[in-house]
């Protein structure tokens, strides 16, 4: 509760929740709201609402859904392959 309410302070969106952190500034959300539960990677250096901009503009990537988020990690795969090949794609 005290990291919800911390980063509800900070501006984030009460329905994202906090799953883990994935170092440096970057935490992993799952949406409680939209379609799917996408699981987000937030850079919270990545945006600054003194320039207008919202939490939002600092997210980095978005599984399909909290259950293929997972599914990956069950898997003994890597939640991160998705975020390296959005980056070398230039996404």
């Amino acid at each position: 509760m005290d990291v919800h309410e911390r980063n509800r302070a900070a501006g984030l969106p009460a329905s994202w929740f906090f799953l883990t952190g994935g170092g440096c500034s970057m935490e992993w959300y799952v949406s409680l709201a939209a379609v799917g539960h996408p699981v987000l990677l937030h850079d919270a250096d990545g945006w600054d609402a003194d320039r207008g901009e919202g939490p939002h503009d600092g997210l980095r990537y978005a599984s399909a859904s909290l259950s293929r988020w997972l599914w990956t990690w069950a898997d003994g795969d890597h939640v991160w392959d998705g975020v390296s090949a959005r980056r070398r794609a230039g996404g």
